[in-house]
């Protein structure tokens, strides 16, 4: 099974980078064999996982789901995939440059992160 995620691009996540609080942000993964389900693990600093399913868009043949993050903090995600009854998790890959790899590994996952700030900031044109 190939997963393919890359936090940097926003045909997966949007919006790109650091989000301010009360915006609702899209994740999106491919997957290029048929699966049972697809979790989102997202994780409050500090605060417990909450699972937020996604469901399969046929228009973009990806697995998407939005969450409204509504409190500034630094947040952490990964994603839980259900194959043939066996678990898989897509994982921040270890160069740390936004894609992520399959492991079965549930210990110790790279979790990629997601900062949401209080007001608005300038950004950066890029």
């Amino acid at each position: 099974m190939r997963a393919i995620f890359n936090s940097w691009d926003t045909k997966y996540k949007q919006p790109f980078g650091a989000t301010q609080a009360n915006t609702s942000v899209k994740w999106a993964v491919e997957v290029d064999e048929e699966i049972q389900e697809i979790t989102l693990w997202l994780t409050k600093n500090n605060e417990s996982p909450v699972a937020y399913p996604m469901t399969f868009n046929d228009e973009s043949k990806m697995y998407e789901t939005s969450v409204k993050i509504s409190s500034p903090g630094l947040y952490y995600y990964y994603f839980n995939i259900k194959q043939n009854d066996q678990f898989y998790f897509l994982e921040r890959s270890q160069d740390g440059f936004g894609d992520g790899e399959i492991t079965q590994d549930g210990r110790d996952i790279r979790t990629f992160q997601l900062t949401c700030y209080d007001r608005a900031v300038p950004q950066a044109p890029w």
